[in-house]
């Protein structure tokens, strides 16, 4: 038996509309929409994606990023003008000592470290330095575009990511890690956050709160970090991916087409005042239904002994 062994298929967004625009009787077979009709679809697709994503569907928009903490910092802007976090660190070490006022350094590895990357060095009073990196690193060598502040003995820790995360939607879940060390943080309300009045007290962080603020949402720790070498490791729910350009892939999985399609076609074809044929109505129902059972996250199963000594 002759199989394709292919496994990447997708629709852009104007394939995609086209066919919702055809399902919804709007269009006939072969037919071209109009700029108009088109732009309806494009803001009713878009409409329905982030209203989807209110609803909690979508665990292939879940990713995790790393938030560099700085000492005495409660609050940190999560998005891509805000504080140092990123979904692409790359981690590496220093392979040879650097003093202080270096404009380069010599690392493990240059693999993911490319020009214009932020680039923040560990060093030996255990703050984290960040700059960029100026030009691409040769062997061993990248270059800063500012000096070393101080000195930074060789095994220091170094990272490097390319761009900063969008705003999250919401904050999954939370891990304090520091060296090989790591736990869960406990999730604040507004409220509980609020009426803590001890908001600027030092130590180690155990609880977080998330603010999805615009245009960079506001996730708080407490206690407030006290050393300069942790991160938080996240789990977030990113927003999905605007409909741009008319090459745009659709950033859903593919067994979710039909249950956007069908729901799409339903949708478009109320505003223009066509009638919906109980098949198609029923068609979307049965998947959306099958595209949500997929996207449940499966849980472990947990035994519990109950010793009786009588």
């Amino acid at each position: 038996m002759a199989v394709s062994e292919s496994y990447d298929f997708s629709k852009n967004r104007n394939e995609f509309l086209t066919t919702a625009l055809r399902k919804a009787k709007l269009i006939g077979a072969g037919e071209t929409p109009a700029s108009d009709l088109m732009d309806i679809a494009i803001l009713e697709c878009n409409l329905l994606m982030k209203e989807w994503q209110n609803l909690n569907y979508g665990l292939w928009l879940h990713r995790r990023a790393t938030l560099f903490l700085e000492s005495g910092t409660a609050k940190y802007k999560l998005g891509t003008t805000g504080d140092h976090c990123s979904a692409d660190i790359v981690e590496t070490t220093l392979s040879a000592s650097a003093a202080a006022g270096a404009s380069s350094i010599t690392v493990s590895s240059i693999a993911g470290i490319v020009d214009n990357d932020v680039i923040g060095i560990l060093l030996d009073d255990n703050t984290l330095q960040f700059t960029t990196v100026n030009g691409t690193p040769t062997g061993y060598t990248v270059a800063l575009d500012a000096a070393l502040t101080g000195a930074a003995t060789s095994g220091k820790k170094v990272y490097a990511y390319t761009s900063k995360i969008p705003r999250p939607n919401k904050v999954i879940s939370a891990r304090y890690k520091q060296g090989n060390y790591e736990y869960d943080l406990i999730r604040m309300t507004e409220t509980e956050y609020d009426r803590n009045p001890y908001k600027t007290m030092a130590g180690v962080p155990g609880q977080f709160y998330y603010s999805p603020q615009m245009p960079d949402g506001e996730f708080y720790v407490f206690p407030v970090p006290n050393i300069e070498s942790a991160v938080i490791t996240l789990t977030l729910q990113f927003p999905v991916s605007d409909l741009d350009s008319a090459t745009d892939d659709l950033e859903i999985p593919s067994n979710w087409y039909t249950a956007l399609l069908y729901h799409l076609a339903i949708r478009l074809a109320d505003g223009s005042g066509m009638q919906i044929s109980q098949i198609t109505a029923q068609t979307a129902s049965a998947a959306l239904q099958a595209a949500r059972y997929d996207d449940t996250e499966g849980s472990g199963v947990q035994f519990t002994v109950n010793y009786d000594y009588r």
